[in-house]
């Protein structure tokens, strides 16, 4: 999701969801400079796709607003707006499973029940005296059991790129941060050298004042004389 700013302002924004444990969103809130886009990251947590509540619609909601100049801290500055001056825009969002998805999770069903239904229709075997081994399960029962296995290696599969994203997510802000307050220090650091370099006045000696008290007198007995 990408959010622009096409003002000369500084602008503010928010991000909500009506499922925010569904849903992974980075960053959440956030300022916005004249003329410059963001983008948000969405990602989609693990769920189970036989679940028919997955594809209830869900909402995104897009809150903005213009920094005072008095700005301070942005948790403050929601607080402190008035509702007229917040605008906010809602998306819906409604969670497409892909086809192919849908038929392997259906056939796995239906696997299973009908695996089930030979498991019960089958007469016990009687193991042969000579036979010391183990019968190999039936093979459909294999296909569940790999299907299985298979589900949950891609579960985890996903859990494990949703975590590397947020990692990701969360090194860059960290690294931003930490490009701010070297910022920071290097500008502070240029006004402590600008003070402490600017030159000194030297006081007046006291042979400088005296020199100066006898032109005075001079120039002074020199007009007496003339007028």
């Amino acid at each position: 999701m990408s959010l622009t700013n096409r003002t000369d302002k500084r602008v503010c924004f928010k991000v909500k969801t009506t499922a925010p444990k569904k849903y992974c969103v980075k960053p959440t809130t956030g300022i916005l400079e004249a003329n410059s886009t963001v983008y948000i990251l969405v990602n989609l947590q693990p769920f189970d796709v036989n679940d028919p509540l997955e594809t209830v619609k869900h909402k995104f909601q897009i809150q903005s607003a213009v920094v005072p100049e008095e700005f301070t801290n942005l948790d403050n500055v929601w607080k402190e707006l008035a509702p007229e001056e917040i605008q906010d825009w809602k998306l819906k969002c409604f969670l497409d499973i892909p086809t192919q998805l849908k038929e392997i999770a259906e056939k796995k069903v239906s696997e299973q029940g009908t695996s089930a239904e030979r498991l019960d229709a089958t007469p016990p075997k009687i193991k042969n005296e000579a036979d010391s081994g183990e019968p190999s399960p039936p093979i459909e029962q294999r296909l569940v059991e790999a299907e299985r296995r298979a589900a949950e290696e891609l579960k985890r599969l996903r859990e494990e790129i949703s975590r590397v994203t947020q990692e990701n997510v969360k090194m860059r802000e960290e690294c931003s941060k930490l490009k701010r307050s070297a910022a920071i220090g290097e500008s502070k650091a240029d006004n402590f050298a600008r003070i402490h370099t600017q030159p000194i006045a030297q006081p007046m000696t006291y042979t400088t004042l005296i020199f100066f008290v006898l032109i005075a007198v001079f120039f002074g007995y020199i007009i007496a004389k003339i007028y």
